[in-house]
């Protein structure tokens, strides 16, 4: 299995420590919880398997017409694990986990993109291990970790058993090689030019660590060019309130010009920050890959 430098455990919302945790009836061989995930007590894994390369369904919102929901095709590194009750263990409702699975996602920054409560209230096509077609305290769930797209399904396969599939999807790729060349390149041609590579967490504007080459290349360019005034503006998709987007693009071009103005010595008067929020896309809000687009910091030449 792959070496994972993030983590993120669900043991405040499973209850679990090392020291709660029974001793039961050994995994699987050459088989682990995938890092986002803990276990439900009193659980071992009975199969696993990864595949370099796949595509799933995952469903997405209520069931519509059919019952069928809307689902996204995802294409990438498949993780599949199956867990089990230890024998003699107390029994755990599907209900149970379903919600321990939706409440750890949000916690973890994550999305939960449809819930299906019960037997069979909609149709899926999804990994046959996990049973048939029909959904069984299913949840289905988006997390972005270091520059990827992961989706994770949950449902119940058994009473006493369930089974997860997850694939990871890599993040929008970069259309534009962010050099200073290209971006003074970009302000002449168009007079403002958008940059993917600064990178925040979801709903925070805290700058994270891999951006700082971006950032380099456009004190870079500014040195170069020392007639370049740049209104920096920050942009989100239409996910959630309009008024905390709105804060929320403001805050993070603010954050750039600080770390421009700051640590990278370029002089404050020839930067200003703006937020734009969601009013300015430039792909439909009503997929991912057009809601990456429109998550993006923009310079535009003054």
């Amino acid at each position: 299995m792959k070496k994972y430098c993030w983590v993120f455990l669900l043991t405040a919302l499973f209850g679990l420590t090392a020291s709660t945790l029974k001793a039961g009836p050994q995994d699987a061989e050459g088989c682990k919880d995938y890092p986002l995930f803990n276990r439900m007590p009193s659980f071992h894994i009975i199969d696993c398997d990864i595949t370099e390369f796949e595509m799933r369904k995952f469903p997405v919102g209520p069931p519509l017409a059919e019952q069928k929901p809307k689902v996204l095709e995802i294409e990438g590194d498949l993780t599949l694990l199956k867990y089990e009750l230890n024998e003699g263990a107390k029994q755990v409702s599907g209900l149970q986990i379903m919600r321990n699975f939706e409440n750890a996602a949000r916690k973890a920054g994550g999305t939960v993109l449809g819930t299906y409560p019960e037997w069979c209230q909609a149709y899926v096509e999804y990994d046959s291990r996990l049973g048939n077609q029909c959904t069984n305290w299913s949840v289905s769930m988006k997390f972005m970790v270091s520059g990827k797209e992961v989706y994770a399904y949950m449902q119940m396969i058994a009473e006493g058993s369930y089974g997860i599939q997850i694939i990871e999807r890599e993040g929008m790729k970069q259309e534009i090689a962010v050099n200073a060349a290209e971006l003074q390149k970009g302000l002449a041609d168009t007079g403002h030019i958008a940059v993917y590579d600064i990178l925040f967490d979801t709903g925070k504007s805290d700058i994270k660590p891999e951006s700082e080459g971006a950032l380099k290349e456009i004190a870079k360019m500014l040195t170069q060019s020392p007639g370049i005034r740049l209104h920096v503006v920050g942009h989100t998709d239409n996910t959630g309130d309009l008024a905390m987007n709105m804060k929320l693009s403001q805050a993070r071009a603010a954050a750039v010009v600080a770390a421009l103005t700051g640590r990278l010595g370029v002089a404050a008067s020839r930067l200003s920050s703006f937020g734009a929020g969601p009013y300015a896309p430039v792909a439909s809000n009503k997929t991912e890959e057009g809601k990456a687009r429109n998550r993006r910091v923009e310079l535009v030449e003054q």
